[in-house]
C-alpha cells in the first residue's frame, strides 16, 4: 500500500486575500497535511498574499506567469516533468478550467476536478459571438476531460455544467467552509474601533469585497450619500483592495462624504473586523457564485441587505437577511437597517451547524483527493 501523500495541484489565479484563496487556506489548515500535500500553481510571477504561510505549511507556490489560454501545453508539460507526478489537479480558473482539465488528461493524472465558483450566466449572454464560442469549446473540454466536477452554488453549476448538471452526473455542490473560530473570540470593540478611527458609539455600515465592478461598490458609496446626513452618527468601512479603488475614493470625494468613510485594505482579521467595527452589512453583488463574505456576515451576526442575485444558498439565518434588487433604492433600505439589532450568538450558531462549517467541505475533498489512488491502481492493472 502507498504510504505516501497523496499530491494534489490547485490551479488559481494568485493566492491573495480573496474569497476563493481565503477558503483554499482554511483547506490547506485543516486537512490532514500528513495524507494529502497541497500545492498551487498560480498564473502570476508575483508573490501573494498567503504564499509565505502555504510554504510554512509544507506546501509548494509554482509561478508560471501569465497563461496564454490554449498554447498552455508547455508550461503544463514542463511542470509535470519537474513537479509530478501530481495525483489531482483541482482547477478554480472559472471556464478556462477546459483548458487545464484537457492538459491533465493528457499528463493520465487519476483525478481531475473543475471547480466553478461563480455564476457568469447573464455575462455570457450578452457576450459577443467569439467569447460565447470559447465558452462552449471550454465546457466541452471539462466534459470530457474532467472526472469530477464541483460549484460553489446552484447557479454556478448551471454557470459551468449546463443546465442539466444534476442529471449528467459530474457536478456536485460543494459550499466553500470557513474556519468558525476566529468569530467565538472575544474581541475587545474599543480596541478595534480606535484602530479603524472609529468613532466608539458611531452606527458603521460595513462591505468586504475585492473593488471590482461586479462587487458594485458605487451603489454602497451613492446610497450612503442619501443617508449620511440624516444619520449623524453612520459610518462606511470598506474591507478590500482591487482595481477601482481609487474610482471608489474619487466617487466619495465627488459626493462629499469621503471624511465618512474609511478604507481598511486587505486584512487579515476579517471576522474580527465584522464582530467588533460594523453594526450591519451590505452586499450589492451584480453576480456571485455564492458570496462567502456574506456568509461571514451572518456568523458575526450583523443584519444583512443584500442583492436578490446572489444564490439564496447563502441565505443561512434567514432573519438577518434582507433582499434587494439592485435597480431599486439602497438608501431606504440601508437606513431600515439602523432598527435591527445584531445577532451573535444566534447567526454563529447557525452558521456552525450548516455546511458552511470548514470540516464538512474538507471530508468530502478527502474522500476526492483519496479516490486517485483506487483510480490510479485500477488503470494500472488494465
Amino acid at each position: 500500500m502507498n504510504s505516501d501523500p497523496i499530491r494534489v495541484l490547485h490551479v488559481v489565479g494568485v493566492m491573495d486575500r480573496a474569497g476563493l484563496e481565503t477558503w483554499l487556506m482554511n483547506v490547506l489548515r485543516t486537512i490532514d497535511r500528513s495524507r494529502f500535500k497541497l500545492d498551487f500553481l498560480v498564473e502570476t510571477e508575483k508573490p501573494g498574499s498567503y504564499d509565505n504561510e502555504i510554504r510554512s505549511l509544507g506546501s509548494e507556490v509554482l509561478y508560471v506567469g501569465p497563461r496564454k489560454p490554449l498554447i498552455y501545453g508547455k508550461p503544463f508539460r514542463q511542470l509535470m516533468k519537474n513537479q509530478g507526478p501530481y495525483d489531482v489537479v483541482h482547477s478554480h480558473l472559472n471556464h478556462l478550467n477546459g483548458d487545464i482539465m484537457r492538459y491533465a488528461r493528457a499528463h493520465r493524472i487519476p483525478v481531475r476536478i473543475a471547480h466553478s465558483h461563480t455564476d457568469t450566466t447573464a455575462k455570457e449572454r450578452s457576450a459577443g459571438w467569439m467569447r460565447r464560442s470559447f465558452v462552449r469549446i471550454m465546457q466541452h473540454w471539462i466534459a470530457k476531460s474532467a472526472t469530477h466536477g464541483l460549484a460553489a452554488s446552484m447557479p454556478a453549476a448551471v454557470s459551468m455544467f449546463g443546465t442539466d448538471w444534476e442529471r449528467n452526473g459530474l457536478c456536485r455542490v460543494l459550499h466553500c467552509g470557513l474556519d468558525l473560530q476566529p468569530f467565538a473570540e472575544r474581541i475587545d470593540r474599543q480596541e478595534v474601533r480606535k484602530e479603524l478611527n472609529l468613532p466608539l458609539d458611531s452606527w458603521v455600515i460595513g462591505h468586504v469585497g475585492r473593488f471590482d465592478d461586479v462587487k458594485n461598490h458605487q451603489l454602497i458609496v451613492e446610497s450612503f450619500a442619501e443617508i449620511y446626513e440624516q444619520i449623524p452618527d453612520a459610518w462606511l468601512l470598506f474591507v478590500g483592495e482591487g482595481p477601482l479603488r481609487l474610482r471608489i475614493d474619487e466617487i466619495a470625494q465627488k459626493l462629499k462624504v469621503q471624511d465618512r468613510i474609511r478604507f481598511a485594505g486587505s486584512r487579515s482579521d476579517v471576522p474580527r473586523v465584522l464582530c467588533s467595527a460594523m453594526d450591519a452589512f451590505v452586499f450589492p453583488s451584480k453576480f456571485e457564485g455564492l458570496g462567502m463574505a456574506l456568509v461571514e456576515a451572518q456568523a458575526a451576526g450583523l443584519p444583512c441587505l443584500v442583492s436578490d442575485i446572489v444564490p439564496k444558498e447563502a441565505d443561512v439565518v434567514a432573519q438577518l437577511i434582507t433582499r434587494l434588487p439592485i435597480d431599486t433604492s439602497w438608501a431606504s433600505a440601508m437606513k431600515r437597517l439602523r432598527s435591527q439589532c445584531r445577532d451573535g450568538s444566534t447567526g454563529l450558531h447557525q452558521v456552525m451547524q450548516s455546511d458552511f462549517a470548514i470540516q464538512h467541505g474538507v471530508e468530502v475533498l478527502e474522500m476526492l483527493y483519496a479516490s486517485s489512488r483506487v483510480n490510479r491502481s485500477f488503470a494500472s492493472a488494465r
